[in-house]
């Protein structure tokens, strides 16, 4: 299954998600914000500077991939970011962190296949 069709399907029925929303949107939203301006180390530091390295280092190991609430995203991003991604994404700052808690734990899966954080801070592809 593709990066894009597990976003999808776990976006489904996202009772906030307007019904328009298109799910490449929002991972190429995660992708511009979380990739290019921070990369994974940002990332991997800012959920452990919110008490949350074991469930950012599930998503980068080869296990199953923990689930983070929104509350948590935004302890671990804090609210430029989380406005930064929303208007990215065309959605309003009080459903992304909720959005993020699903999308980045499959972004961060993929870009980290051998269960480790890239020797050099990496990047998130580009969608297509």
């Amino acid at each position: 299954m593709s990066l894009f069709d597990q976003i999808k399907s776990s976006l489904t029925g996202h009772a906030d998600l307007p019904a328009d929303t298109d799910h490449a949107t929002l991972t190429n939203a995660a992708m511009q914000v979380f990739g290019h301006q921070q990369g994974l180390s940002g990332l991997a530091q800012g959920f452990e500077g919110a008490g949350l390295s074991r469930v950012f280092g599930s998503w980068v190991g080869t296990g199953a991939n923990q689930s983070v609430s929104g509350e948590q995203v935004q302890a671990a991003l804090g609210q430029n970011k989380i406005q930064e991604f929303a208007q990215r994404a065309g959605v309003s700052a009080g459903v992304a962190p909720q959005l993020l808690a699903t999308v980045l734990p499959m972004l961060v899966d993929r870009m980290t296949p051998g269960g480790r954080l890239p020797s050099s801070d990496a990047e998130f592809p580009r969608a297509s």
